[in-house]
């Protein structure tokens, strides 16, 4: 079976713990645990990744459909946070996001990008598997 989009990252680790050197592409960067947690701080730890993957996407996505849609915006911030909680001895996982869109959209455009928002590839792949919650701010 064929698929339509591939994407491919390497990680590894040596002997420092825990920073894993990523390469994605042409791109290399750092995972890593706090300081306090062992590692050596030297990247963004793995739910952190995962979040700004979330958020980037959202923002380029918002982007993008203002660019069709010839409307003018001026930025968009996304701020996410992940909450895991154990429940019966699950982990129930909730992202919450709050969305700042600058530029001088109307209410209903707003409301559009929100909608919009929740379509970005990223939260595509997550959402089955965790709930996702956007706002506007």
């Amino acid at each position: 079976m064929s698929a339509d989009k591939v994407n491919k990252v390497k990680a590894a680790i040596g002997k420092v713990p825990y920073t894993t050197t990523i390469i994605a592409g042409e791109h290399e960067f750092y995972t890593d645990e706090t300081v306090a947690e062992g590692g050596s701080g030297k990247g963004p730890k793995c739910h952190d990744l995962l979040l700004a993957s979330l958020a980037s996407c959202t923002c380029i996505t918002l982007k993008m459909y203002a660019n069709t849609k010839g409307w003018i915006l001026d930025g968009v911030e996304a701020e996410a946070e992940m909450v895991r909680n154990m429940v019966n001895g699950v982990q129930l996982t909730e992202v919450r996001m709050k969305l700042t869109i600058s530029g001088p959209l109307d209410d209903e455009q707003r409301q559009r990008m929100l909608f919009i928002a929740g379509k970005c590839p990223v939260h595509k792949t997550l959402s089955p598997a965790m709930k996702i919650e956007i706002l506007l701010a």
